[in-house]
């Protein structure tokens, strides 16, 4: 038994000295690590502490052992901040600033075999130079933010100053200097290119069609873009030019030959219009050969092309004005061939418009050659009535019209007076009333027949004598003869002795 005893102490022994090899190891190794590591039990107090933890804590590690972990006296220290507190709520990160240093402390906790947690390890980085860094790119990152959101907006105007740097960013920094530098020539690249653009834009303004940016200023794909945009304006002034001569030759009134070539999308609906414009001027075309007659008299032709709107208002319009000068034109020959029978028909219409004054003038001719007819029908019938005395109302009539009624009018009483004084010489001789010789002033065939009147008259004066001779005889008295000079029937010696 005493030899089974001893030979199971020396095992002890044996397996202690081994242990105690091996933790001796994990310390060397947790002590040769550069960072700080130390470990507490449940209860915060250190039970290991590596050289560069005491270092960065200024303890010693043998002394550390047992004292509560809040002797570091850093900033989280009796805080709910706190590492330990914070690996406690479930987090295993925490950040620390410490002696112009910052760190990042990593927590996480120490289980036994059976998975108790029986104490907690700290391992802590020095972060300072990622933590400049980081600080130094977030200034410049937010300097180039700026700048970005400027130029997004079309704001050239961009800083470019760069912070100095400390011994974490020096390398840092001459990297944001470089991007500053390369985003200052892409600004001068856009800036040269909205130049050009608006040099086009005050050129087109302007009515400067011919103007063309220099594609060889600009590099890559700007230079590209100016090219593009060159041979854009190139295609879209191509069929302007064409445009503008065409809409220049119709102003001038020479109506060219419709668009052949082939153009595309907007350029094609320009094409079309202006064909379709150049149509519809052919109806300017032919209503100018059309006028070109009609200002010579000629009604023989009309439009006949299709067109449309005000095209086709103009040439219907041309078409009617041609059947009513044919339908004047007939109405005139009709008149002149003395025929007024379209005068119900002008009247029924009386004017086409307000300031129609051909239809009113046509309608009052008409109706005064109408009314010429009437009155002269009257006195016509008046005439062949026997009633000598009836005259034309030339109160209805105007102008010439007026003075051809009254000429009638006064004919009739020149004719009338003579017929008359003829009337009444003949009814007084038949009455045996030797009236005296006219002696009015009468012309023509009045005079005619005033000579016939005043020879009958002399005539007479032979019956007179011979009457006066016959009054003698009657009482035996035969001393007195005729003694004037008579022709015919009143020549002869009346029987005389």
């Amino acid at each position: 038994m005493e030899g089974e005893t001893g030979l199971k102490i020396e095992d002890y022994r044996k397996e202690n000295a081994e242990l105690r090899k091996t933790m001796l190891l994990y310390k060397s190794i947790l002590d040769a690590i550069p960072f700080p590591v130390s470990v507490t039990d449940m209860d915060m107090k250190w039970i290991y502490m590596n050289p560069a933890t005491a270092m960065i804590a200024d303890m010693d590690p043998g002394e550390s052992i047992g004292l509560h972990c809040s002797n570091w006296s850093t900033s989280l220290c009796n805080t709910e901040h706190c590492a330990f507190k914070q690996l406690h709520s479930g987090k295993n990160e925490a950040y620390l600033d410490h002696t112009d240093k910052k760190y990042k402390c990593n927590m996480a906790y120490v289980q036994d075999n059976e998975g108790h947690n029986i104490g907690m390890m700290e391992i802590i980085q020095d972060i300072s130079d990622v933590a400049e860094i980081s600080d130094y790119l977030d200034n410049e990152f937010a300097k180039l933010r700026e700048n970005l959101d400027r130029f997004a907006s079309g704001n050239f105007d961009l800083e470019f100053d760069v912070a100095d740097a400390d011994e974490y960013t020096v390398d840092i920094r001459e990297q944001v200097i470089k991007i500053n530098e390369s985003f200052d020539r892409a600004r001068d690249a856009v800036k040269l290119l909205v130049e050009d653009a608006g040099m086009l834009a005050k050129a087109g303004v302007e009515g400067r069609l011919d103007t063309r940016a220099d594609a060889s200023r600009h590099e890559g794909e700007f230079a590209g873009i100016v090219a593009g945009v060159n041979d854009t304006l190139d295609a879209v002034i191509g069929p302007l030019n064409i445009a503008a001569e065409y809409i220049e030759r119709i102003s001038r009134g020479d109506i060219p030959a419709k668009i052949t070539g082939e153009y595309y999308g907007d350029f094609n609906e320009i094409k079309n219009n202006l064909n379709m414009c150049i149509d519809g001027l052919g109806g300017l075309v032919e209503a100018d050969k059309i006028l070109q007659n009609i200002k010579v008299n000629d009604f023989t032709e009309k439009t006949k092309g299709s067109y449309e709107g005000i095209f086709k208002e103009l040439c219907d319009a041309l078409n009617d004005v041609i059947d009513h000068n044919i339908y004047v034109q007939e109405t005139v020959s009709q008149i002149a061939d003395g025929n007024l029978e379209r005068l119900p028909a002008y009247r029924a219409v009386g004017k086409r418009c307000d300031n129609d004054r051909l239809l009113p003038a046509y309608i009052s001719m008409m109706s005064n050659i109408q009314l010429l007819v009437d009155e002269t029908n009257d006195l016509t019938k008046a005439a062949v009535d026997g009633k000598l005395d009836v005259r034309a109302d030339s109160s209805r009539l105007k102008g010439e019209y007026k003075n051809l009624i009254e000429g009638v009018n006064q004919t009739i009483d020149e004719f009338m007076g003579p017929m008359n004084i003829a009337a009444e010489y003949i009814e007084r001789i038949s009455r045996g009333d030797i009236p005296a010789k006219i002696t009015g002033e009468y012309y023509g065939d009045f005079n005619e027949i005033k000579n016939n009147l005043n020879m009958c008259i002399d005539g007479l004066g032979g019956l007179v004598e011979a009457d006066k001779i016959l009054q003698n005889i009657k009482v035996n008295d035969f001393t007195e003869k005729t003694k004037g000079s008579y022709e015919g029937i009143f020549k002869g010696n009346m029987g005389m002795p």
